[in-house]
């Protein structure tokens, strides 16, 4: 028979059970709403915890979750995929897409068969198609139903209007949890993100967004991130085209967000203006360095980022 020290001390976690539970299944834990179902029934009939006005605050859950882990309860990586739900609701879509820049696309007037192995290439099973420019995208074609059509009639004459599938498009202020919810329930796996205008800014993957809680879901096919390069224990060149959060997670930084997402924007932003290609620039934030090692298509590709003794 359990004491009543015993139960006492497990009350803080049955409590965040049932409390993470609410937030939790109206996201991801859909198919275990059964055992998220069991879980409440019996532990409140078992140790009679009621919840005060059936609301309990956001940071009352996650003085309990940082018990849970203090305790041994959870472990810090479960720690951490809780505490991503809160943000996950917070989380504009912009915020984690693939910007242009970065997505493989494929014109629908190209040659498809000339194309073919650099769509192979790129790892990735489904494709924006666009007509005329970027900023008209048209369809998802999907690899694999490339791959059949091209089985039955050859590549010569695959036909991707006859395969490729209606785009979603979403503003990129949508937030993530909104996004997850509508993708799930379309069974829908890529968002078309478009500004203001109705300008092509990027794209989300339900597996971006199920990353945003659980971390990178890495496999044989994910490349090296290579934004940024170590010369040394104090020096290192990035690719200023790393999102502002990655840059600030590398470095140990608090650069904000404004209206740009990358290293490339605030460098400008603070700047006031694009260096020329042969200028000297650099500025000093906190215990670094950042000087422009190139520039050009009027944006600043590299810069050199150096820790101040």
């Amino acid at each position: 028979m359990e004491s009543d020290s015993h139960r006492h001390s497990n009350q803080p976690i049955l409590i965040f059970l049932l409390i993470i539970q609410k937030k939790i299944i109206s996201i991801l834990l859909r198919p275990f709403f059964k055992i998220s179902t069991f879980i409440k029934s019996n532990i409140l009939k078992k140790y009679r915890l009621e919840e005060e006005n059936g609301k309990v605050s956001e940071e009352y859950i996650k003085s309990l979750i940082c018990k849970s882990e203090e305790e041994g309860v959870i472990q810090t990586y479960e720690k951490n995929m809780i505490e991503s739900i809160f943000k996950f609701n917070d989380t504009r879509s912009k915020d984690i897409m693939t910007s242009r820049k970065d997505t493989f696309s494929i014109n629908i007037d190209d040659d498809i068969k000339e194309n073919i192995d650099k769509l192979l290439n790129s790892n990735y099973s489904r494709i924006p198609v666009y007509k005329d420019n970027i900023d008209n995208i048209i369809g998802i074609v999907h690899v694999r139903d490339i791959l059949i059509q091209a089985k039955d009639r050859g590549f010569e004459n695959i036909n991707l209007e006859e395969i490729m599938h209606k785009p979603y498009f979403v503003p990129t202020s949508k937030k993530t949890n909104e996004l997850f919810k509508i993708l799930q329930s379309n069974k829908i796996h890529m968002a078309i993100l478009i500004d203001e205008y109705g300008g092509f800014c990027g794209i989300v993957t339900m597996e971006d967004l199920v990353e945003e809680i659980v971390g990178d879901i890495e496999d044989e096919y994910d490349k090296e991130n290579n934004n940024i390069v170590k010369i040394n224990e104090s020096m290192f060149i990035v690719d200023c085209s790393i999102e502002i959060d990655e840059f600030n997670e590398a470095f140990n930084l608090g650069l904000e967000e404004c209206e740009y997402n990358t290293l490339n924007g605030y460098l400008i932003n603070q700047l006031g203006e694009i260096p020329k290609s042969n200028e000297k620039v650099e500025i000093n934030v906190d215990n670094i360095n950042i000087e422009v090692v190139k520039v050009s298509n009027k944006k600043i590709e590299n810069v050199r980022v150096s820790y101040i003794n």
